[in-house]
């Protein structure tokens, strides 16, 4: 089949989508596009390039493989329990074989729809996911609700979506790999970075408690992630422990996302400052990135809360005390699979009581997770240092070669027939002969963020080469 035409069956099985997101299964696959195909040497390339000033880069030593990249749009559920579609970023890594190991990542904090994973690889959460890839694993890559390509806003801190979207995507990773003739294994490795540390730690329990029973837990390894705001974070804040610009932020973003959710003010004026209740829903609009937000945003608290909100979240209440409560349990109960918490006591963003806090109450369920301290170092130098830590930790164990068969979760009819279509062209790119259309460099892709500012003292978003954006 002609590249034309090619393009031609995906984009028809795209149109299918919506409407068969409606009757569609949870997890469900509606739609793959290839983003990329990268040699081993084009991986390491753009692992190497993300680094922050005196923090060594991610290694390239484990990067033994290329890797094909695809955006896959499936079927989940909304925060109302609703039908909804959303995307992820899937990689499948050259190694030749037909069983793959398998890692799912859940990226850090991000505003802007283009820097999700299955739109933006020259990120910190593209390459830790590349990093995963090139060393063999195929991996995982939720954007959650309203990033990437989902539709309406992005549902911050609500962790039963965020971990569903994190599902339901593995779901359609499965389907997916069938049809390029490779079969994930049902064990999956679980790790994700700051606000996908938690829903790391959450995805993780709902394998263990068989949420799909065709997928169980493998290992576990949450690297900062905020597990404990109302007991953690916000103490932290209201002392002056973290960074308080980029509390501002973070803040800013979680009441605005839980407010449908929770009903946690009455107005805006309960919360912001002057006209900053008008103008905290046009920053957060999915089109603005961390970086353009922060250097809006005042730098300190006084200048953007109430003296009312700040008193409240001293001691919260109503709809921010459920808010706190529904979201704070990713680490409450007791993982049967290996697993190991990595936090940084430097970090000036995730407090590192957070991680401590997740210890306790592991402890509390009989559980021994220890708590490696990956030092002196800023929240995204935390990752930097943890990230191939976990690489090493994920490699060491061994796992039953078990694989979803084919009464997994199965695309849409329409799209089957385009997968189908192209299963021929792909099986001859993993072979080495040429392909149908050459895959275009990612600095030609769609919704590829532009390059960020120098790093900072004052907060480590801003990446000194390789990064459109924080994704926090």
């Amino acid at each position: 089949m002609p590249p034309r035409s090619l393009l031609g069956a995906l984009a028809c099985a795209a149109l299918v989508a919506p409407s068969a997101a409606q009757a569609a299964d949870r997890g469900a696959l509606l739609d793959a596009q290839p983003i990329a195909h990268l040699s081993r040497d084009q991986i390491a390339a753009r692992v190497a390039a993300v680094r922050l000033p005196k923090e060594p880069a991610l290694p390239t030593a484990p990067i033994r493989f290329g890797a094909d990249a695809y955006r896959l749009t499936y079927a989940t559920v909304g925060v109302d329990g609703g039908a909804t579609t959303a995307t992820g970023l899937v990689l499948l890594p050259r190694n030749g074989r037909r069983h793959l190991r398998t890692v799912s990542y859940a990226h850090g904090t991000m505003a802007r729809r283009a820097d999700a994973p299955s739109r933006s690889l020259d990120s910190l959460a593209g390459a830790s996911a590349l990093l995963f890839a090139g060393a063999g694993y195929a991996t995982v890559a939720p954007d959650y609700l309203g990033l990437g390509y989902g539709p309406g806003p992005h549902p911050y801190m609500h962790l039963p979506t965020e971990t569903s979207a994190s599902l339901d995507l593995l779901r359609a990773a499965h389907a997916f790999a069938l049809h390029r003739q490779r079969q994930l294994d049902r064990a999956t490795f679980v790790t994700g970075f700051s606000q996908g540390g938690a829903v790391a730690m959450a995805l993780g329990r709902a394998l263990q408690e068989k949420a799909d029973p065709r997928l169980r837990l493998a290992a576990l390894a949450p690297m900062s992630g905020p597990y404990d705001l109302e007991h953690a974070e916000l103490p932290a804040i209201l002392a002056g422990k973290v960074d308080l610009a980029d509390a501002n932020y973070y803040l800013s973003y979680a009441m605005r996302a839980w407010q449908p959710i929770y009903h946690v003010y009455d107005t805006p004026s309960d919360v912001w400052l002057g006209g900053w209740g008008k103008r905290i829903p046009a920053l957060f609009d999915g089109r603005h990135d961390d970086v353009a937000i922060l250097g809006v945003l005042p730098h300190r608290l006084d200048q953007l809360l109430t003296p009312a909100f700040r008193a409240r979240l001293a001691h919260p209440d109503g709809g921010l005390l459920a808010a706190l409560r529904a979201n704070d349990v990713a680490c409450d109960w007791a993982p049967a699979a290996p697993v190991r918490i990595y936090a940084a006591r430097g970090d000036e963003q995730v407090a590192f009581a957070n991680a401590r806090s997740c210890v306790a109450v592991l402890a509390s369920r009989g559980v021994h997770a220890p708590l490696l301290d990956m030092g002196a170092t800023s929240h995204f130098g935390s990752t930097l240092r943890a990230t191939p830590r976990v690489l090493a930790f994920f490699q060491r164990i061994q796992t039953p070669s078990r694989t979803v068969g084919k009464r997994g979760a199965q695309p849409s009819s329409a799209f089957a027939r385009a997968l189908r279509a192209r299963t021929e062209a792909d099986n001859d790119r993993a072979s080495g002969k040429p392909t149908l259309a050459p895959a275009r460099p990612i600095e030609e892709l769609p919704g590829r963020g532009r390059p960020a500012a120098s790093a900072t003292a004052s907060t480590s978003a801003r990446w000194v080469t390789g990064s459109s954006s924080t994704a926090r």
